[in-house]
């Protein structure tokens, strides 16, 4: 996992020009792969390392195409059947992906969710969120509709659709959590919503449970299926009406290949032969493990509806040590139930435990896909067990910086910001997984380094946020031990999370702004220097930083002397020591020092016209060859990294952005640190979420464009919807039945006076198990709840429910019509009751007015007293 931070400016509006067509870099991807995976035939291995957000997706045209999204990480692709995996987002702006959809006709044709862990924001420019198209099976994607959304959507292509003539399907279907049914009738190219957010969306969005990112299904009659906030629905017009066919939790629905609808809660697992009218429960036996948890994720073999697979949260999804989801598999239909095995024996990290999202393969019941940890699966006997299968897929989040060693610059340790470390003693062809900060499951290591084969340093933290207490190992990476100063306390950094070794004596290194002279045994802090970044290969003059200057040392850091302030600070440093000139990532920019002053270099700029500089590298053998990167976070940056080979003159984008061939990896992406090896001379790279690269040096003569010319193309804004929206008038929660201490989808919307409290009441209802509750605080009010439902001029429908009062004060159930600009224009009341009422009915007829947008359902009080609203639904007439 990793974290995702804001953006900085707008999009440029001016559209850059392309640079020279160039053959794609050679990138090299370095997943992690262990020696005893590496003697039991695996290559080149995988760690994955980030939180896949929705199962693996299966092509029914071809089963060997499959698709991996994940949450902050990109999106990968197989071309043979799970066994290699490689990032494939050319066109793919959005830091990560929510899910998938294949043509079930046409494997090229494909639809995905773009996502990231938030919501993009006003300001920002355009989204990159929302869906995607490919036309070449994730070879390349174009952005078809924008969504601020960042951690919800789900996407399902009509199979009663299918063109012959153009030889795909032609109808699709998108939702979300907050995001109203979208359909598609010209294979996925322009998109208009259908019905508007409400019950039959997510619940939630995919950080709050276990199936927020959405299910959508579509049966072979184009009936579409959902599962919402107030349990399962079925349209059968195209989205735009839609029959509550399961009332409740529902956590789990599938279609068998026999066109039966199979859906699964914490009551059980149930089937229905009739599209959904109505449900028989399965016997379930086995399924009892999970207590009072719920069933989740029910998935029912193509190729065998006999299978069925599904994954249990016991208790709470996210409390430790509940964090245990387990597969369980059935033969024979529903009926009784195994847990399916793991095995973890190839995997490069320790099992986190995951949502069990599995996929059937659609023409052989033996085989299924799944996600272990944070890592593909695969099951080849039906189900009964899983296997690591995630060759290819290197996800692992380096903490902060790394460093080469010029003692042994083929031992290089890694600390990594959730998983540890892992060092290779043999430059990178297999990495040895240490438990650097004990805690068994994972652990939070930056700025790690090998001196030598024996010492190895990291700084390693609770949590993302909190201060770095140095580790070391001085038995090569077997038991580290945390450094306690004079005061018994462990040693923190006080400055940069990066470390160094001395490139003339072995026994000196730093970490932060902390240096040991003998060979880690002892370590003291610098008074001078808040961490050491690079060194002159010749005259081993260490570079480092103290504050907002720059600094350097003659004598192995024992002291130092002032270089020149920068401005804004420094956040990587490296040096061309043929020329003196200092390089450094300051506010965002490339500066260079070349002994008078500083100057800002002009460096490539992203596709948002961003032009941003985390990290600097210069090849010690051959300096005039300087490497930058940085990441986006928010969105995927198109020029994460650029070289130069004339000090940064020129410059060459090496971001991957041309269409994949079969079985080619896109490249780093979010690239945060670039160290250059000083023996190999090739640049190793981490790339956050996207795990570690390497590329070899650039070739004899090779040359760059200018840095506008280098510069990604300019991103094309995707549309949002289209067309206006056809609503479905359904009212989210009406019969109050989902929520805690409010009901789900109303809130206060307006006070103008005293003071209000809103509640979902479980000893006062009409029906079901709670009503709204609005209450008086301390005296008389006046406010009112509300929920908002999208709507047009001249619709009309009615308006019905119960409503009950008590105390002083007048209660009125209204319509109230808004335009565009969120204005109220009319109040229709449509219920009212005062003082001591029981529970009424009300029923009214509303027409709304000229420039209506939306509406308000409102529950308006007014004196001292409590009101309470039940079983509200609003019907189109």
């Amino acid at each position: 996992m990793c974290a995702a931070f804001f953006a900085t400016g707008a999009a440029s509006a001016t559209a850059l020009a392309a640079a020279p067509s160039v053959t794609a870099p050679n990138w090299i991807k370095m997943p992690l792969l262990s020696p005893a995976g590496k003697k039991a035939g695996v290559f080149p291995g995988g760690e994955g390392a980030q939180w896949p957000r929705n199962p693996i997706a299966v092509s029914p045209a071809d089963p060997n195409f499959l698709l991996l999204p994940i949450d902050v990480g990109g999106l990968y692709r197989s071309m043979d059947g799970g066994k290699t995996w490689n990032i494939a987002m050319v066109g793919w702006d959005a830091r990560g992906a929510n899910a998938f959809a294949i043509d079930p006709k046409n494997a090229k044709h494909v639809l995905g969710v773009g996502s990231n862990s938030m919501n993009w924001q006003d300001g920002w420019g355009p989204s990159p969120n929302g869906l995607y198209l490919s036309k070449d099976k994730a070879a390349s994607w174009k952005h078809v509709l924008a969504r601020d959304e960042g951690v919800t959507g789900a996407v399902a292509w009509d199979p009663s659709s299918y063109d012959k003539a153009k030889g795909e399907c032609t109808r699709a279907y998108y939702n979300g959590y907050g995001i109203g049914l979208h359909r598609s009738d010209d294979g996925g190219e322009t998109w208009r919503e259908v019905s508007a957010p409400n019950v039959t969306a997510p619940a939630r969005d995919w950080t709050q449970g276990p199936n927020g990112t959405g299910l959508l299904r579509v049966d072979a009659q184009g009936g579409i299926y959902t599962v919402g906030a107030e349990g399962a629905f079925r349209s059968t017009d195209g989205g735009k009406t839609f029959a509550h066919i399961r009332k409740g939790e529902v956590d789990g629905l599938d279609i068998t290949s026999d066109g039966a609808i199979v859906i699964c809660s914490s009551q059980g697992v149930f089937i229905s032969h009739d599209r959904g009218d109505s449900f028989t429960m399965l016997a379930g036996k086995g399924l009892e493990a999970r207590g009072s948890g719920s069933i989740n994720g029910i998935v029912v073999s193509p190729a065998d509806p006999k299978r069925m697979i599904c994954w249990l949260v016991p208790i709470s999804p996210y409390t430790k040590p509940d964090f245990d989801w387990p597969r369980y598999v059935s033969w024979d239909g529903g009926a009784t139930w195994t847990r399916a095995r793991t095995d973890n024996t190839l995997a490069e990290l320790p099992p986190n435990g995951r949502q069990g999202y599995t996929t059937w393969s659609p023409k052989d019941p033996n085989v299924a896909w799944g996600i272990g940890g944070d890592w593909a699966t695969i099951s080849t006997d039906g189900g009964k067990s899983f296997r690591w299968s995630n060759n290819g897929y290197n996800g692992v989040m380096l903490g902060a910086t790394f460093n080469f060693s010029p003692h042994a610059p083929g031992t290089v340790f890694l600390g990594f910001q959730d998983y540890n470390g892992a060092f290779t003693k043999d430059g990178g062809a297999t990495w040895n997984y240490r438990d650097v900060s004990g805690k068994g499951w994972g652990g939070h290591e930056y700025a790690a380094l090998a001196v030598d084969e024996s010492l190895m340093i990291s700084g390693d933290a609770d949590s993302w946020g909190t201060p770095r207490q140095l580790h070391v190992s001085r038995d090569g990476g077997t038991t580290f031990t945390t450094i306690k100063g004079a005061d018994g306390k462990p040693m923190e950094f006080h400055g940069s999370d990066v470390t160094f070794a001395d490139p003339a004596d072995g026994n000196v290194c730093f970490a932060s702004d902390i240096r040991s002279a003998d060979h880690g045994a002892t370590w003291a802090r610098m008074d001078g220097c808040d961490g050491v970044f690079t060194a002159n290969p010749v005259t081993n003059v260490l570079y480092g930083r103290k504050g907002e200057s720059v600094v350097r040392s003659s004598d192995h850091g024992a002291t130092w002397t002032k270089v020149a302030d920068i401005a804004g600070g420094l956040v990587d440093l490296a040096l061309d020591h043929k020329t003196g000139r200092i390089y450094a990532a300051s506010q965002d920019r490339l500066k260079v020092y070349d002994g008078t002053g500083w100057t800002t270099l002009e460096t490539p700029k992203d596709q948002y016209g961003h032009e941003r500089v985390w990290t600097v590298a210069v090849d010690p053998q051959q300096p005039s060859v300087v490497y930058v990167g940085a990441p986006q976070n928010t969105y995927a940056s198109a020029a994460t990294v650029c070289r130069s080979t004339d000090g940064g003159k020129t410059w060459r984008n090496l971001t991957v952005t041309t269409p994949l061939p079969a079985g080619a990896s896109g490249g780093p992406h979010e690239v945060s640190c670039i160290r250059v090896n000083p023996k190999t001379r090739e640049a190793w790279l981490n790339g956050e979420c996207y795990g570690m690269w390497r590329i070899a040096p650039p070739a004899p003569g090779a040359q760059g464009v200018s840095a506008a010319l280098a510069s990604a193309p300019a991103i094309v804004a995707a549309p949002k919807s289209t067309d206006a929206p056809m609503h479905s008038l359904a009212v989210s929660n009406g019969g109050m039945e989902s929520g805690t201490n409010a009901p789900e989808g109303w809130a206060v919307t307006w006070t103008g006076s005293g003071s209000l409290a809103l509640a979902r009441d479980t000893s006062e209802h009409h029906a079901g198990a709670a009503s709204l509750r609005l209450a008086s605080v301390g005296g008389a009010a006046k406010g009112q709840v509300s929920q908002i439902l999208e709507a047009a001029p001249d619709m009309t429908f009615t308006v019905s429910g119960w409503v009950k009062s008590q105390g002083g004060a007048t209660v009125n159930v209204a319509v109230q019509p808004m335009n565009a600009a969120w204005t109220p224009i009319a109040f229709f009341q449509t219920g009212y009751v005062q003082g001591d009422a029981g529970w009424t009915y009300f029923e009214k007829k509303v027409t709304l007015p000229k420039d209506t947008a939306r509406f308000g359902l409102v529950l308006l009080l007014d004196g001292q007293g409590t009101a309470w609203l039940d079983d509200v639904s609003v019907e189109a007439l």
